[in-house]
């Protein structure tokens, strides 16, 4: 049953108990007041009850102390031994101490309740019955043995736990009677309980909603600002100045990058009679780290080579080619290659050496 269902016939069962109209209570109330509002509905619903289940307590823990007092007599009494007994006598002291004992240890189980709910009650039942069980199982282990040679002192703890026995039977027609109630109040107390916690939680919620509203709102203005500041920055002068030079360094960029291109296209057409000429010739160390630049950064290659001695290189490949030290399949072919490429060199360092200065030039005057 849902909240709404069990809170219906709660104010149902509450209308049926009123006995004049005006009298019945009006069921109006705010969140914060639910507790303390049915706080008192439990009052006068059960305030009788938990005063009457003090009551029978307050009898029983006077019948567990008469017990306790009729057991630790009965393990006093000294059995005399005569002709009937003679052969028994051990047995029934034995007897007689371990019923006294698992009695008493029974009855002091039992803590004394301060019963505030109904439900405190029905703990303190549950742990009297567990006691009497514990007597019960000690008088079926010795009671025969102890009741036929103590046969007036065990009547004496016998009389007292039956008295025990009935004040717990009025105890469990006490619950047995309230238990419908208090179930049906404690449902009503954990759905009030589930109502609330789930108040709590959307509170929670709302707050958590606020204050991030609130930042994406302090988020919203702060952009704004840089927004604001951006556009005042793209309009001023010098940025659209350094967006032109910028613009001119990337072009640079990109010129120098094709030049590259250029070059090492050009080079790389001239590997394999490269490595014909470093074979035939043996050339020196120097000028193998020379072509070796030549063909991976050529243009570190153009900018470190003032004097442009590859164009020496050239020429001697050229001889050799000419020559026939240097044999290709495509002689011809490579030389004409060899020849473009020499004439070429100069223009290569001019253009670089240009770019160099305008990419230079462009980044000092950002």
């Amino acid at each position: 049953m849902g909240l709404d269902d069990s809170v219906k016939s709660f104010f149902g069962f509450l209308r049926k108990k009123s006995k004049k109209k005006e009298e019945a209570e009006l069921l109006e109330v705010t969140t914060d007041d639910l507790n303390p509002w049915f706080g008192r509905i439990e009052t006068r619903e059960l305030g009788e009850v938990i005063s009457e289940a003090n009551l029978l307590s307050n009898k029983i823990i006077s019948d567990i102390s008469s017990v306790t007092e009729k057991a630790n007599e009965l393990g006093d009494v000294e059995v005399e031994e005569n002709e009937l007994n003679r052969s028994f006598v051990i047995s029934i002291r034995t007897a007689t101490k371990s019923l006294s004992k698992k009695i008493v240890n029974a009855a002091s189980s039992v803590d004394p309740p301060e019963i505030r709910s109904f439900w405190d009650a029905v703990y303190f039942r549950d742990a009297i019955l567990k006691s009497i069980e514990q007597m019960d199982e000690a008088a079926f282990t010795h009671g025969k043995v102890v009741s036929r040679a103590l046969k007036g002192e065990s009547k004496i703890l016998a009389l007292a736990i039956k008295q025990l026995r009935d004040d717990v039977s009025k105890l469990e027609e006490f619950v047995k009677l309230n238990l419908d109630k208090a179930k049906f109040l404690k449902d009503i107390r954990i759905e009030i309980q589930h109502f609330q916690d789930m108040m709590q939680a959307a509170k929670e919620y709302q707050i958590r909603a606020d204050e991030t509203k609130e930042k994406l709102e302090e988020s919203n203005s702060y952009l704004q600002q840089i927004n604001s500041k951006q556009d005042e920055l793209l309009s001023t002068k010098e940025f659209k100045k350094n967006q032109r030079i910028l613009f001119e360094i990337k072009k640079v960029e990109n010129n120098i990058s094709g030049l590259e291109n250029e070059i090492l296209a050009m080079f790389s057409k001239l590997v394999r009679p490269f490595h014909k000429y470093e074979y035939t010739a043996g050339l020196r160390k120097d000028i193998k780290i020379l072509l070796e630049r030549y063909l991976k950064t050529p243009l570190s290659a153009v900018r470190s080579d003032k004097e442009m001695r590859i164009g020496e290189v050239l020429t001697k490949l050229s001889g050799g080619i000419q020559a026939g030290r240097i044999e290709l399949k495509d002689s011809n072919k490579v030389l004409i290659k060899i020849e473009d490429l020499t004439f070429k060199l100069p223009e290569f360092q001019e253009r670089l050496s240009r770019l160099d200065s305008e990419l230079n030039a462009n980044k000092e005057s950002l």
